[in-house]
């Protein structure tokens, strides 16, 4: 059986497809901007959130698990408790960088209610009690569901990798439990003090997606094989789906709306419908096999563009996210028009990639003075800072940031 702490070969595509991810996450949280209806998911059952669910798992399985091997279960449990804390402390300063910038608009504009297109009107009624919710995570406005979904699957790391030390099967074997008692019984957790409203996602049903990315990485399952056939198959499922998958062609025409009802309770995204993660694998197939290769292999500029957003994650998540508001503040305060939204998302986009750029040198600036200061006292090399110069291509085993 193969060591289920040694990861296999990390493969650039999962910051290629995590940056395409990030890309189309902004787009569909910019309101207002109506080019997000050419976006995968307006397509498809799945959508971007699949996609980062599922390359944030294999993430996890490269940086994270091969640390319980290595350092002992109680290096590996804390280093995923620091990173629990990051994503918990960023969600929190995205929450308020946002309502700012929205009650901001909202005062300079004049009679525009910003702050109620994403239903934040609740919060500043009643501050005290949705201050404690927002804390706790009892308030989770959407929006700004995904970084606390992600907490929470976090928390699931360790016990997956204790019994994975069992056998991999029963690591997901528990996680396909859980998401079926979750996904059957309904079981969320709350999402405002007020109603009984859930999570958007809930990650009681989304953490499998998560788990089968990292048992790929870690190890935990073989690489499956994508023969050119299978690749096809999975194409054509995909192309099929469009018809009932995109509210536009299905619109006015009866049997592809009763198809579409018929396949509701299976296509929730809330609890991960079962129809949601075989149209995101079937899409993964296709893509993988069909362009993966050449989009790893090669140096196109585009998939080395989107790699580099995609290395930088937490950041660039939490950036692409105010910068969708404001996109949408300057759409509905200038023209909201197809060439101002246009604009706008091209701007995004080179903003999105600036932010990923200046994390990535800074980051290398800091590792340079680590090194440095370590060299003076003796405990490395002199020359061992040159060793972390940034350069203009990171091999396909790097790590993900």
């Amino acid at each position: 059986m193969a060591d289920p702490y040694e990861p296999a070969r990390r493969n650039r595509l999962i910051d290629i497809f995590r940056g395409l991810a990030f890309l189309f996450i902004f787009l569909a949280h910019t309101p207002g901007n109506d080019w997000k209806q050419f976006i995968p998911g307006a397509w498809g059952f799945s959508d971007a959130t699949e996609v980062f669910v599922f390359v944030s798992g294999m993430a996890a399985g490269f940086a994270f698990v091969p640390a319980f091997g290595r350092a002992g279960f109680g290096i590996g449990t804390l280093r995923i408790a620091r990173r629990m804390w990051q994503v918990y402390l960023a969600h929190l300063m995205m929450f308020f960088a946002i309502a700012a910038l929205l009650t901001v608009a909202d005062l300079t504009a004049g009679g525009t209610t910003h702050v109620d297109f994403l239903n934040l009107r609740p919060f500043f009624d009643d501050p005290q009690t949705n201050l404690v919710g927002l804390l706790s995570l009892t308030y989770v406005p959407n929006l700004f569901d995904i970084l606390p979904m992600y907490v929470v699957i976090l928390a699931l790391v360790p016990p997956l990798v204790a019994l994975a030390r069992l056998h991999p099967t029963a690591a997901l074997g528990a996680s396909a439990c859980l998401y079926a008692v979750a996904a059957i019984g309904r079981v969320n957790l709350p999402a405002e003090p007020w109603s009984d409203r859930g999570w958007f996602f809930d990650p009681l049903c989304w953490q499998l997606l998560f788990t089968i990315g990292m048992a790929l990485s870690a190890g935990w399952l073989p690489r499956p094989r994508l023969p050119r056939w299978l690749a096809w198959a999975a194409l054509g499922f995909v192309l099929v789906s469009v018809p009932v998958a995109n509210f536009d062609l299905r619109t006015g025409t009866p049997l592809l709306e009763d198809i579409y009802a018929a396949l509701e309770p299976v296509d929730s995204k809330t609890f991960l419908g079962p129809l949601r993660i075989l149209h995101f694998l079937a899409l993964a197939i296709a893509v993988i096999g069909l362009a993966g290769p050449r989009l790893a292999a090669t140096g196109n500029r585009v998939a080395v563009w989107l790699e580099r957003i995609g290395q930088q994650s937490l950041i660039v998540f939490v950036s692409s996210t105010i910068l969708a508001q404001v996109a949408g503040v300057l759409i509905f305060e200038i023209a909201n028009t197809w060439a101002t939204t246009l604009v706008a998302t091209v701007a995004g986009f080179v903003a999105i990639y600036a932010v990923a750029r200046l994390a990535a040198r800074t980051k290398a600036a800091l590792e340079q003075v680590t090194l440095a200061r370590a060299a003076a006292r003796g405990q490395l090399p002199a020359a061992a800072p040159a060793e972390v110069r940034p350069s203009r291509r990171r091999p396909a085993g790097g790590s993900s940031g």
